[in-house]
């Protein structure tokens, strides 16, 4: 289980970004070399999960992204792609691609937004 962590050492406040392992004995600063104890096993998996989720709502963000972009070059070819004719009205099937496709492209910056909200910080 691995963990990434904004970290601000107490002492020197140092920024520095913090990869916690299962095996790490002891959070250390790398400019001035004060240590503390890790995090707790359940802070750790608590930690761990959230993150792990915030990544597969990463991925789920691009693949409607991925799905948006396609709809949209289906209804392109399906509109004809020129400039529109006043006279003449889209195909009802051209105009569902073009809903599902802003649909699809809202829903992934809705999703890609919270995935990436949160970050930690910890001070050590």
């Amino acid at each position: 289980m691995k963990v990434v962590l904004h970290g601000t050492c107490s002492e020197c406040y140092q920024d520095t970004e913090l990869i916690l392992t299962d095996k790490t004995k002891e959070i250390i600063c790398p400019t001035c070399g004060h240590s503390v104890p890790p995090l707790d096993e359940e802070a750790m998996a608590r930690l761990s999960k959230d993150q792990s989720k915030r990544n597969l709502m990463g991925l789920v963000a691009i693949a409607a992204f991925a799905v948006a972009t396609l709809l949209f070059l289906i209804f392109v070819a399906k509109s004809g792609g020129g400039a529109p004719d006043p006279a003449s009205r889209m195909p009802g099937s051209a105009v569902a691609l073009l809903v599902f496709s802003i649909l699809f492209f809202l829903s992934s910056l809705g999703v890609g937004f919270v995935a990436a909200s949160r970050s930690y910080v910890c001070e050590f």
